[in-house]
Order: C-alpha cells, then structure tokens, then sequence
C-alpha cells in the first residue's frame, strides 16, 4: 500500500481521485479518460504526531485481489573474500563462460567491494542478473571452489544484495474491462499522485 501525506484541501472531501499521467499517450488513446483514475481514501486520523497535525493521508483504493501478483529475483549480488589477490575482469570472464556452456540466459558483472569495475584485490562482489534458481547453488559453489572463498559465519559466500520485481497481472481481463477497474496498473505510468 502506497501511503501519501498531503496538507489538507480549503473544501475538504472523503474521497478524492486523481488522474494517471502517462509518458506515452499512445497507451491510453483507447480509454476513457475517466477510467485512466485513482480514487484516494482520506483518512485525516492516521497519526498523534505533532508533524502531521493537520495534514490529510491520502491511500489508493486499488482492488488487488482481482490480479495475479508474481515476483522475481531481477539480480542477485554474491561476495567474498579469495585467498588470493586476482582482477575482477578475469573473474568475470570465467563467470560469464560458465553461464554461456550451460546456455544460461543469466550475466554476471564481478567488482570490487566499492563496486569497482576494474578491480585488483581479494574481496570481490558479483551481480549476477536474472539468476536462474535452477543453477544458482551450483554457480555459487563453482565461485567459492574456483576463488578459494574463505569462510563466513554461514558458508563461504554471502548475500550482499537483491532486487525483487513484483508484477501484477489482471487475472480476469474481461470482468476487468465491464468493471473498468485500475485499467492503468496494465501500462507504465508516470504520476497519478494528488497533491494539495
């Protein structure tokens, strides 16, 4: 849920809606412009802090139970500490040619611990983007043996960091155009946000 704190309107309202604005209008040419909206919930109580005193929040009333939410690892980073001092490049490059022999759709991008790209030291960090499960634990263990990893707490290697993607997709398209429910959420958009 995406929370908005705005200062209150001069004529204040229950419900407000705002329009979504899109980069590329030749996604919205087919809709009524009064299906391209969010409508907004006003909830003037939501906190005693003395800094919101005053101020109205605004929370989009977005039907998520009529969508297939799905999430995906977009890019998964790995570091570790080698025995020996070794150039990011070169790790890289055996990295990626793993991934090419198993004919993996993944790519590896390997730097230094300030996320050098031309690195020359003993603690490295690799993206690897769109991680296939499947071969995730086998590349892990193909770096910690090939790079002499040293030991962690939990293992050789650790997580340093991670995107998750969450799409939403419309589960029922046609109950979706009778109702002309969040039509919107289908394509990019830049905005929708009421402020006052």
């Amino acid at each position: 849920m995406v929370d908005i704190v705005t200062k209150p309107p001069a004529a204040v309202r229950a419900r407000h809606s705002a329009p979504l604005l899109f980069l590329d209008r030749k996604h919205t040419e087919r809709f009524d412009p009064e299906d391209l909206r969010i409508d907004y919930a006003e909830d003037r109580n939501f906190s005693k802090q003395p800094l919101y005193q005053g101020r109205v929040l605004l929370r989009p009333e977005i039907d998520l139970s009529v969508y297939d939410p799905r999430a995906v690892i977009d890019w998964l980073e790995i570091g570790w500490d080698s025995r020996d001092e070794q150039r990011s490049l070169n790790i890289a490059r055996k990295i990626k040619n793993w991934l090419n022999t198993r004919g993996s759709r993944s790519t590896a991008h390997v730097m230094g611990p300030g996320r050098e790209t031309d690195y020359w030291g003993n603690r490295f960090v690799c993206r690897i983007q769109d991680p296939d499960p499947a071969e995730l634990r086998e590349l892990m263990n193909f770096i910690a043996v090939t790079y002499q990893a040293l030991p962690f707490e939990n293992g050789r290697l650790h997580v340093t960091g991670l995107e998750v993607s969450l799409d939403f997709y419309v589960t029922n398209s046609a109950e979706m155009a009778e109702e002309n429910r969040c039509r919107s959420l289908q394509a990019p958009h830049a905005g929708g946000f009421l402020m006052f």
